[in-house]
């Protein structure tokens, strides 16, 4: 089964390819310290220096300049050390993309994390449990589904404060209701099957009959959006980051780099072009790559292949 659906897999191209970009950003989040060319805070003479496609000569202060330092921030040659340019504080784009990467990856992978199973947990005994404890967990989830994604994580960052574990928290708490309905809903539909009934005949033990025989049965929808989930939290992060209340400066995320560059999107589109872009290949990818799941495990889109 394994084989057949990753024959079908690879028959989606985009899909393929975009797993291929994501393993690309994860690699450059693992060896950053050995890819990136100059640590994320390192400042240097030059600043807004150009990216390598721009020829045209940096317009820039050298204030910061050395005394014992030949290179000015008109210099082509010293800008050209830099792949992306360099910021408003002389820090390289390129080491700030690179860094940032492993940031908003990694909020991403723990808030996966924590929602999935959480989510799990929870709609295992909303769909198990007793008609009450039903009735209170959906109530919750529908209370957090009725507020805006973006609203309801600055809510939670302005009670908790700001900072990395913050933001983790507000962006898992946000996509947890859909995960919980969509096991809940798993779990209800593998319970009316046979094979279900009869470890109900056997008098079979909680954990034994829906953690460890009914769960596997509903890992495929559940993989798939947690693919979903990862973009999303990505993206939320990026918010909170833009807004000023996700990952704080000088930390190198994507949403903050972002919020840093508004000054000067005319004068420097650079610094807002890079990160933005990251962010729009991340997600897309994200998004493509769960399609492609959903297109080889679910049965019903399996069978149009």
């Amino acid at each position: 089964m394994f084989f057949t659906n990753l024959k079908l897999f690879r028959k989606n191209r985009a899909a393929v390819f975009s797993l291929f970009i994501l393993i690309g950003f994860v690699f450059l989040a693992v060896f950053q310290n050995q890819i990136a060319p100059y640590p994320a805070q390192e400042v240097h003479a030059i600043t807004f220096a150009k990216p390598f496609w721009d020829n045209t000569p940096a317009d820039t202060s050298v204030a910061d300049v050395p005394a014992d330092s030949t290179a000015t921030a008109r210099d082509p040659v010293a800008a050209g050390k830099y792949l992306f340019g360099t910021d408003d504080l002389g820090r390289d784009v390129f080491s700030r993309i690179i860094h940032g990467s492993s940031v908003s990856l990694l909020i991403g992978f723990i808030s996966v994390f924590l929602t999935t199973n959480l989510g799990i947990i929870l709609g295992v005994f909303s769909a198990a449990g007793p008609n009450w404890l039903d009735q209170t967990i959906m109530r919750i989830m529908d209370f957090i589904l009725a507020l805006p994604s973006i609203l309801l994580a600055i809510l939670i960052v302005a009670i908790f404060g700001v900072g990395f574990w913050n933001t983790v928290v507000a962006v898992s708490l946000v996509a947890l209701p859909i995960t919980v309905k969509l096991t809940r809903n798993q779990v209800q539909v593998e319970m009316k099957k046979n094979y279900a009934i009869a470890l109900d005949l056997m008098a079979s033990g909680f954990t034994r009959k829906y953690f460890l025989n009914i769960l596997p049965n509903c890992f495929a929808p559940i993989l798939v959006q947690a693919t979903f989930n990862f973009s999303d939290a990505i993206l939320n992060a990026a918010a909170l980051g833009f807004l000023g209340l996700g990952v704080q400066p000088p930390t190198p995320e994507w949403g903050t780099m972002l919020s840093d560059s508004r000054p000067y999107i005319e004068s420097a589109s650079w610094l807002v072009t890079i990160p933005g872009l990251c962010l729009l290949i991340v997600v897309l990818c994200f998004n493509i790559l769960a399609d492609g799941l959903r297109n080889v495990l679910d049965p019903k889109e399996r069978q149009r292949l």
